[in-house]
């Protein structure tokens, strides 16, 4: 498998091969990768990565004296489980817009569209580690995964530009499996390449797990019921603390602390997208959407939507919406 990313600096770099003679300050050596060093005005970047028929795997470390803001340019559309080993790193759009903030010992799924994107690191050190399966693979193995399912279905049918799933801290079953894939070696009789695909799933299945229990906290039982019960048009915090047996503060409070939105806005943010499918893909008419939505007349509709996409939806569904905020 191609390798998927590809990354820019701002200053000159200087790529040189250098498997097998990995610097002593990096905590990795994986006895089947190919290793690079890069070396820019900010530091020293050290990158051990191996192609595998179904999936590629690399490990990033960084030795930065100077606070470094670089780019990763993704091929192709592409499905990344994404470890923070040590360190945290901002993921922004070229526009400066935060995607993501991964803390050190955190691990999530992302999907990203094809395209350049930002990351930024200040001064140290940070090892990072991502896996990027063949997306024929992951997809016949769903059943495995079937919190994967969902998402994939949602990134594929999405206007945006990237997603991603809850982040959760890494456990010591997680690390392990890590440092085991790191570990592998050709051994006399076994297939590696066998090994190491056995091995990759485990380390997704650990992720699996780790959402299982995540889903399962109340912020995330919140959430499904949004996105389940979006078209009820009497919702409101009320009704929602009421069905949750929990006070208004308390459901804002807990919601917001996990999403970093409340409840009122991530509902707005469901019914409007599936608004804008409703109008773009089902050709349904203005007039019908609303009731469709959780809106019950159509002028609160229009207006919600004009405010949410910067455009009325008439616009949309003559085919004159301005995506503009999508072209990053």
């Amino acid at each position: 498998m191609e390798r998927p990313i590809k990354l820019g600096f701002n200053s000159q770099s200087i790529i040189t091969t250098i498997t097998g003679k990995i610097p002593e300050w990096c905590k990795y050596r994986i006895p089947y990768a190919e290793t690079e060093q890069i070396t820019i005005e900010e530091g020293t970047i050290v990158c051990q990565f191996h192609s595998h028929i179904l999936f590629f795997m690399e490990v990033v470390e960084f030795k930065l004296h100077q606070d470094l803001e670089a780019t990763y340019l993704v091929e192709s559309p592409s499905l990344f489980l994404f470890l923070m080993l040590e360190g945290m790193i901002t993921f922004h759009t070229p526009d400066g817009k935060l995607i993501a903030e991964a803390p050190g010992n955190t691990c999530y799924v992302t999907y990203n569209k094809k395209g350049e994107y930002k990351y930024r690191l200040p001064a140290g050190s940070y090892r990072l580690c991502y896996l990027c399966p063949r997306a024929n693979w992951i997809i016949r193995h769903l059943k495995r995964y079937p919190r994967l399912k969902p998402f994939i279905e949602s990134m594929e049918h999405s206007d945006e530009l990237f997603g991603h799933m809850p982040a959760c801290q890494m456990d010591n079953d997680m690390k392990q499996s890590m440092e085991q894939l790191f570990r592998e070696e050709e051994v006399l009789g076994e297939d590696l390449e066998a090994t190491l695909s056995k091995q990759t799933k485990i380390v997704i299945a650990d992720y699996q797990r780790l959402l299982d229990a995540k889903f399962t906290q109340r912020p995330y039982r919140i959430k499904d019921f949004l996105e389940e019960n979006y078209a009820d048009s009497t919702l409101d915090n009320a009704s929602i603390a009421n069905q949750f047996h929990i006070s208004e503060k308390t459901l804002i409070t807990d919601f917001k602390e996990e999403f970093e939105t409340t409840p009122h806005n991530f509902l707005i943010q469901v019914r409007m997208e599936h608004a804008k499918r409703l109008l773009s893909k089902e050709k349904m008419q203005v007039n019908e959407v609303y009731i469709h939505v959780g809106y019950k007349d159509l002028h609160s509709f229009s207006v919600q939507f004009t405010k949410y996409f910067k455009n009325p939806p008439s616009n949309y569904f003559k085919g004159r919406f301005l995506p503009f905020f999508w072209a990053f």
